[in-house]
């Protein structure tokens, strides 16, 4: 079974600058589906009946408590993972399905309470139009608004026998309820932004104090004279600090080749691994491959397929990718 992987937008950007060659944001890799667990397996044949050719985005219809309509609870999910195809698991797939169902309960969960409590109202002063109405199309969308959950009914056209001032008058005691939702939607939301932003605001005054102190106490004559002169300085920063704080590691920004997957890992990857942590206690073993770059027209050229492959590490720094064990003759 084919699955489709969408990467983000970051890893496409990073590869095709390594490999100089464009790399698509989707990809599709293949899987055995007997290798996939058994929950995963009873989800795809409940949710398509059959194990589809290729297993493309997810868009999961559920039915909400007793109204009889299926509203669109989760749209659009694509398998999300930084790989290439030949890196597809098992465990990628059973996870991505995993997590589409557990999201789709709890939005099942949040539809429930105010959807039927508008039902509710709706058959109380519908004077029993919308328990006719029951027999017909009715269509139950939810939009998130902050916390709370707006609601909104799309009836179909007016049914025959049906009193017409009935109808409007609960169309119009429809409209209203829902522009209180709006409304109060539209105020938590609005709360809730100028929260944030308060909030980034400490956040950018708090690394900037860190930054000036480190550059205070630790800086070169060089950083410190262009803070004087108030000459933009980040990347000197950045580096000068990495080389203080993680000592052997480097940008991987800075770094050609890509990673994958490091797999029944030797005994000098895992020493590599613990002296990386003596720096950076969160680094994570990779294998590295630095591609070699040759003349594709030459029908001689024997050049061998990598320039250099091994392991490396992989962590973050300042919030930015370093990398460890990448020897320093290849650089970007």
């Amino acid at each position: 079974m084919k699955v489709q992987i969408k990467r983000s937008a970051e890893y496409v950007r990073a590869q095709s600058i390594a490999r100089g060659t464009n790399v698509e944001e989707y990809v599709t890799g293949e899987i055995d589906p007997t290798t996939l667990s058994e929950a995963t397996r009873t989800r795809i044949l409940d949710w398509w009946k059959c194990y589809p050719p290729t297993l493309y985005s997810v868009s999961i219809w559920e039915p909400s408590g007793h109204i009889e309509a299926s509203p669109n609870v989760v749209g659009g999910l694509a398998l999300e993972a930084d790989i290439f195809p030949d890196q597809l698991t098992s465990d990628h797939v059973d996870a991505h399905l995993e997590g589409i169902a557990r999201r789709a309960a709890d939005l099942r969960t949040a539809w429930e309470a105010p959807v039927r409590a508008i039902w509710a109202d709706y058959e109380r002063d519908g004077a029993g139009v919308f328990l006719e109405l029951r027999k017909h199309h009715l269509s139950i969308t939810g939009l998130d608004n902050a916390d709370g959950w707006a609601i909104k009914s799309d009836i179909s056209d007016p049914l025959n026998g049906i009193n017409t001032d009935v109808w409007n008058a609960a169309i119009d005691e429809r409209n209203r309820r829902n522009d209180e939702i709006y409304t109060k939607g539209h105020a938590q939301a609005s709360a809730l932004a100028a929260q944030a932003a308060e909030g980034d605001a400490k956040a950018e005054a708090d690394a900037e104090a860190e930054r000036r102190q480190w550059i205070e106490v630790h800086g070169s004559d060089r950083l410190k004279r262009l803070v004087e002169e108030e000459i933009e300085h980040e990347a000197v920063y950045l580096d000068e600090r990495l080389a203080l704080d993680r000592p052997g590691w480097r940008w991987e920004r800075k770094t050609p080749g890509v990673e994958v997957e490091a797999r029944n890992a030797r005994q000098d990857g895992l020493d590599l691994l613990d002296e990386a942590r003596k720096t950076d206690e969160d680094a994570k073993l990779v294998w590295w491959r630095i591609e070699h770059e040759h003349d594709d027209g030459d029908p001689y050229d024997e050049c061998p397929e990598y320039e250099w492959r091994g392991y490396a590490c992989r962590g973050e720094f300042l919030g930015k990718a370093i990398v460890y064990g990448v020897p320093d003759e290849y650089t970007l």
